[in-house]
């Protein structure tokens, strides 16, 4: 994604909309995020993640909520 970003294939705002998508659904997954990707993330939830915790703490499972990241990206590189 952030190469996207480079190259300009990506904006700015749906960037940061999916980079924090899938940084959260990283933590909830329990995956250790390095300082920078804390610091993305803190500097950038907003009401956007806050929906997609929501959403991914209904599903009840990991794995549900990896996929659904996992298809956002696939959608990104298309």
């Amino acid at each position: 994604m952030d190469r996207d970003l480079m190259i300009g294939k990506l904006g700015k705002d749906l960037h940061t909309e999916q980079k924090a998508e899938i940084l959260g659904a990283l933590r909830k997954l329990g995956e250790k995020l390095t300082a920078e990707e804390e610091a993305f993330l803190t500097a950038n939830a907003g009401a956007a993640l806050s929906q997609f915790e929501s959403v991914s703490e209904n599903l009840g499972s990991g794995y549900k909520v990896l996929a659904l990241a996992s298809v956002e990206v696939e959608k990104t590189k298309k």
